[in-house]
Parts: structure tokens; sequence; C-alpha cells
């Protein structure tokens, strides 16, 4: 492999492209900003290109320079446009709320954020901080089914449950404190 070749490339600025940065929670997501005042979410590892684009948030109204991950909450981005607009946006479909350097901070309000607009966003697939690790569930007939988000088999298994043998200190009728043993005793 060349040093110099790209390993992969996408498609779908339509002019250049100011950042990006890659998911701290899936390392298949990357996001990219430019002067087509644009970001988009890219699913590098797929093949298909017309598949590669997860999703495009809203666009700015100037050239947006710069774009980050929210390290807490993964499904939370900001953007930053030359317009002086700070953007926070959601992949889950919540709010997107906008800081303008034309807003002007006041003691009731000093960090003031525009009219939250509610612009869902529809992903490609899910991110991966959205699967399930492992599951199980019972089901009918006492089988336990469950999976692994490392294989793609589901595993079916029997249940059998055995009878709680009742010990001697658990009597319903009383017995006289002499013969009561101090502490319950627990065997495996």
């Amino acid at each position: 492999m060349q040093a110099s070749a790209p390993v992969k490339e996408l498609s779908g600025h339509t002019k250049g492209i100011l950042g990006m940065d890659w998911c701290p929670r899936d390392s298949s997501m990357l996001l990219t900003c430019g002067k087509d005042n644009r970001t988009i979410c890219w699913d590098p590892l797929v093949d298909d290109p017309a598949a590669q684009v997860v999703t495009e948030l809203p666009r700015a109204s100037n050239w947006v320079f710069d774009v980050k991950w929210c390290l807490k909450d993964p499904g939370l981005i900001a953007t930053v446009s030359f317009d002086g607009h700070i953007s926070i946006n959601s992949l889950t479909g919540g709010h997107s709320d906008t800081a303008g350097a034309g807003s002007a901070p006041s003691a009731q309000n000093p960090f003031p954020i525009g009219d939250a607009q509610n612009q869902g966003t529809s992903l490609a697939h899910a991110p991966k901080w959205f699967k399930r690790p492992v599951g199980a569930m019972f089901a009918y007939g006492g089988k336990l089914v469950s999976f692994n988000a490392k294989s793609t088999a589901v595993k079916i298994s029997r249940c059998t449950l055995k009878p709680v043998r009742r010990r001697p200190w658990a009597q319903s009728r009383p017995r006289p404190a002499a013969s009561r043993p101090s502490k319950p005793e627990c065997r495996m």
C-alpha cells in the first residue's frame, strides 16, 4: 500500500471540507463539515457508496468549519459556522438548539439559545451504542432464548426448575430456641 494513495474516498460534499471528527463510541461513524454549509455523518466501512451516508444534519446559513461528537452522549453533535452560530444537533431526533452571535446575554439568560426546532434525522443504520451486547428472555415451555452481539446465532435452551428443599429452621411450626442454629447455613 502506498502512503500517497487514498484508502477510501467519500463523495457528498460539493465544496471543500473544513472539519471532521470520528465518533468516540462507534469507530464506523465519521462527521465532516465544509464550505457547502453541510454536515454529513458517514460510515466509511460500508462498500456501497450510496449507503455510506448515515445521515445529514440540517444545513447552516454559512460555512461550517468545525464539528465534534459529545463525549458523554454520542448522539449529540456540535457544529460551528462562520456566521457565529453554534448548533447542537441530536442524531436521535431530539431538538436542534442554536446559539448565535446576534443573541445578547442577559441576567435572566446568560447563555442565549435560539428557538428549539424539532429536526429529527433519519439514520441509515443504528449506531453501535444503540445495540445491545447481550440479551435473554424466557419463552413458553420453560425455554430461555439468548443472543450475543459477537455471534449471529440465537441460542435456545431448555430450563428445568428444581424443587427447593425446605431447611429445618424454616419449618412452619416453632422450635425451641436451643435447637435453632444461630446462623443459617448455605450449601451449594
